[in-house]
């Protein structure tokens, strides 16, 4: 993200804090070996001084946030520990380290979707578990990006009722180096979702998801489109994304907020990975992807509504997760500006934004969003004049370049109707049947 000021301190909150596991591994429980006895990969160290120097060249740049490096590892199903169950179930286990790592996750490919299949992602206490993530659930690429797991231990457990495991390998591991806490990110002008501030917003913000990268960090907006179908299809910043292979490896973190402001429980769980590029053009710097799997219907998703008119909005909402913070809301009440192909606020009443940030929406007071952020110098702390940030222009994005892979009306208007301005839709209302996307061209 382009800007002058950078505050970037995760904080690691205690392993209670976070989200509590959906299940427990399947090796709870039972007449295994012990974690300490699995495979281990044990990674090189980071060289952290380089890493925070290279960011520090970054500030002021059009990049996004980094707070973790991906290495590859290419571990194949010989390489991690492999226990027949009394079930009749086959048990496979891979422990990746990083010493000293605040936190991990890894990256795993040629998954195939096999019956029974269960695959989840924990620490060697077992205090902290993500998944299980089904057989049906795994998509064409036959990818799966795994969520953070705090500490410096991610094991990797694969499980089958029967017979013997499908081929995949653990391609690579994404080892953090800024610790990743929510609640402690942001500056402290930022304003949460669940304050008052937010109260009108509570539709609009269930569009919004913090997505990670490849150790990377932005935001981004699941979007209505005219047919009122419900497709998946989730707008972004370009510098954030702009291939389909990082496409393929986004996790997308869902709900990930207070349920009050500024305190209550911390929401967490709720994630998926995986999505496919449609379009993006760097001119008003925006990447539309759809995602891979339809979500869970128990996120409670909302698909935003939008404008592409070519007309300043008179006052403007930004939703969005600052330093990779839970979910912010930022408030300008004066008319946004042009500035080319971006919109302009020109000085936040409420919030700012920050790293992390970067292809977060921006509503017009109709609920409608109108683009996306490119970057700008607001910051807490700052004076007036430096309160400004820029979004890419939706209006421009809609007609972008020349063809289907560099605009947005192909996707979100595909019947070519000319609607310009929709409503959001709740998702509740698009049905339950998860499905895999195509990858056709509309």
């Amino acid at each position: 993200m382009r800007r002058s000021f950078f505050a970037l301190l995760f904080v690691l909150f205690a392993l209670s804090a976070w989200a509590g596991p959906r299940s427990l591994p399947r090796a709870h429980g039972r007449a295994v070996l012990p974690v300490e006895a699995v495979s281990a990969i044990t990674l090189p160290p980071l060289d952290v001084v380089h890493l925070l120097a290279e960011d520090a060249a970054n500030e002021g740049r059009p990049v996004p946030t980094r707070i973790g490096v991906e290495r590859p590892i290419n571990a194949a199903l010989r390489d991690g520990t492999l226990e027949a169950l009394r079930d009749g179930g086959t048990l496979w286990r891979l422990a990746v380290r990083s010493p000293g790592a605040p936190w991990m996750s890894v990256v795993l490919e040629g998954l195939t979707p096999v019956p029974g299949l269960e695959i989840r992602f924990h620490d060697p206490a077992r205090a902290f578990v993500m998944g299980p993530v089904l057989g049906e659930a795994i998509d064409l690429s036959g990818l799966l990006a795994s969520p953070i797991v705090p500490g410096d231990v991610l094991v990797v457990e694969a499980y089958v009722p029967a017979g013997a495991l499908p081929e995949f390998s653990v391609a690579s591991a994404v080892t953090g180096y800024k610790s990743f806490g929510p609640g402690r990110g942001a500056g402290e002008c930022n304003v949460d979702i669940n304050c008052p501030e937010g109260a009108e917003w509570q539709d609009d913000k269930r569009a919004v998801a913090h997505i990670l990268f490849s150790g990377w960090i932005c935001t981004g907006t699941l979007l209505n489109n005219a047919r009122g179908d419900c497709r998946d299809y989730f707008l972004t910043a370009n510098h954030c994304i702009h291939d389909d292979a990082t496409a393929q490896r986004t996790v997308f973190y869902w709900n990930f907020e207070w349920t009050g402001c500024g305190n209550g429980d911390l929401l967490f769980g709720d994630w998926q990975s995986g999505s496919t590029l449609r379009a993006m053009h760097p001119k008003s710097d925006f990447t539309l992807l759809e995602l891979n799997q339809s979500p869970d219907p128990a996120f409670n998703l909302y698909h935003a509504g939008w404008n592409a008119a070519p007309d300043p909005a008179m006052g403007a909402v930004g939703i969005h997760h600052p330093s990779g913070d839970v979910k912010k809301i930022s408030i300008e009440r004066d008319r946004i500006a042009t500035s080319g192909n971006y919109w302009r606020v020109p000085n936040w009443d409420l919030g700012v934004t920050e790293g992390g940030s970067s292809g977060s929406g921006l509503w017009n007071l109709s609920h409608q969003l109108v683009g996306q952020l490119y970057g700008g110098a607001s910051a807490c702390g700052n004076p007036k004049t430096q309160m400004w940030d820029e979004y890419g222009r939706f209006d421009i994005s809609w007609s972008g370049g020349s063809t289907s892979a560099s605009r947005l009306k192909d996707w979100l208007d595909p019947d070519g109707t000319g609607v310009l301005a929709i409503g959001g839709k709740d998702a509740a209302a698009c049905g339950t049947s998860a499905h895999q996307r195509p990858v056709e061209r509309p």
